[in-house]
């Protein structure tokens, strides 16, 4: 016998204000939440050996995610200069839980497992870009900078026996580019220089 519970709702919000024709700002905002059930009850004969039995198992997962995002944006535009910068922000949670019951019939022995996940994970990142028409010639160059943090946690525990195991990541990364682009006739030219720097630390 299986039975299954599930929602998904969500949400998202998005607007574009334009304070004059070259200057313009934006924000969007998303939230979904998922949320599953499933429970399930299975019997297994066991026959061929000295007592006959009937094991139970019981089973009920749950899973809950909660997943958000939001962004700021800011723009100006001209003939000549094209310069915009954003902010990003992501942020996701989420539990798994598993509970698992054995019981034989006959000699009335069980067993308990229980285990729970949990995962949080956060993004975040700053980004720039600018672009110059100088005559016959584009210049294109920005900045990106990037955060990263995860947390995991599982939480066992079998016959009242308690396991735990943790692991922690964060990632930060800097990044910058420019170039520069000409065409001459038949002839395009471009030369570019890109440098980024990551520092990672992890930790279980």
């Amino acid at each position: 016998i299986e039975q299954q519970g599930y929602s998904n709702p969500g949400i998202r919000v998005s607007t574009t204000y334009e304070l004059s024709k070259k200057h313009k700002i934006g924000a969007n905002f998303n939230f979904q939440r998922i949320w599953d059930d499933f429970p399930s009850t299975a019997n297994t004969h066991i026959t061929g050996t000295a007592t006959n039995d009937i094991l139970t198992t019981s089973t009920l997962a749950n899973l809950t995610e909660n997943n958000s995002s939001y962004n700021l944006n800011y723009q100006y535009n001209t003939e000549k200069i094209k310069f915009n910068i954003e902010a990003d922000q992501l942020d996701y949670n989420s539990k798994l839980s598993n509970e698992v019951v054995n019981i034989f019939k006959n000699n009335l022995s069980r067993t308990d497992f229980e285990n729970q996940t949990t995962t949080k994970i956060a993004l975040s990142t700053l980004k720039t870009d600018l672009t110059l028409k100088l005559g016959e010639t584009n210049f294109e160059t920005g900045m990106k900078y990037s955060l990263s943090k995860t947390d995991n946690l599982l939480n066992a525990s079998l016959q009242s026996i308690l396991q735990l195991n943790t692991f922690e990541y964060n990632e930060k990364i800097y990044a910058a580019y420019g170039s520069l682009n000409r065409s001459i006739g038949n002839w395009s030219f471009q030369i570019g220089l890109r440098a980024e720097h990551t520092q990672m630390a992890g930790e279980s």
